[in-house]
């Protein structure tokens, strides 16, 4: 079911309707809210997984001349 509305009608003509979509943009909102916030527990846990290679990088014996350069 579609709940577009044209540009030249108002909500006042679809009162009931009201309700139904302010649930679904307050869904949206939560859906994004936690989107964002898994976002950033993966970012997090990438920078981390970053930081460990860097640290072994650090420590490997292979010079840094003969290692291969990093792909961006």
């Amino acid at each position: 079911m579609s709940y577009f509305i044209r540009k030249e009608q108002s909500w006042d003509h679809y009162p009931h309707r009201i309700p139904q979509v302010q649930r679904v943009h307050l869904l949206n909102h939560r859906h994004l809210e936690q989107a964002c916030q898994h976002n950033a527990s993966l970012q997090h846990g990438l920078d981390s997984i970053k930081q460990c290679a860097l640290t072994l990088l650090d420590r490997s014996p292979i010079s840094p001349e003969a290692r291969i350069p990093a792909q961006s």
